[in-house]
């Protein structure tokens, strides 16, 4: 191995990663038809809908999971959330649902955009002016 191959799977090393880190964040096999159902019903929908149909899902996770036990619902819905998100094109934050969803994602980049968004816009938001 020359000294320029190190430096190519060096410099890999971080894609490498990022990629693990994705795989591993992916939802369980199991749940990819819902994952699925839930991608075709979200995609002409607006964030305030979506966030009803994402949290119907997360419903049937829970009530599914219990007959599954490799299954752990609290793992699972997030990931579920972060792969919608991710299929539906990882948009600014633009509203209350959507900032919702992204702060319940299993994804870091997500969850920091909605909760920057809820803090910027509390004053305008009727969940968090309780």
């Amino acid at each position: 191995m020359s000294h320029r191959d190190i430096n190519v799977t060096v410099e890999r090393i971080p894609i490498f990663l990022a990629e693990s880190m994705k795989a591993r964040n992916k939802p369980h096999p199991f749940l990819s038809p819902l994952l699925e159902y839930v991608l075709d019903k979200c995609r002409p929908l607006t964030w305030h809908e979506r966030e009803k149909v994402v949290g119907a899902a997360i419903v049937a996770i829970f009530k599914g999971c219990k007959h599954i036990p490799d299954i752990n619902p609290n793992v699972e819905y997030p990931k579920l959330i972060a792969a919608v998100i991710e299929e539906l094109g990882n948009l600014p934050v633009e509203d209350e649902p959507q900032a919702i969803l992204y702060s319940l994602s299993s994804e870091n980049d997500h969850v920091q955009a909605g909760e920057a968004w809820l803090a910027i816009h509390q004053e305008r938001t009727p969940l968090l002016r309780r």
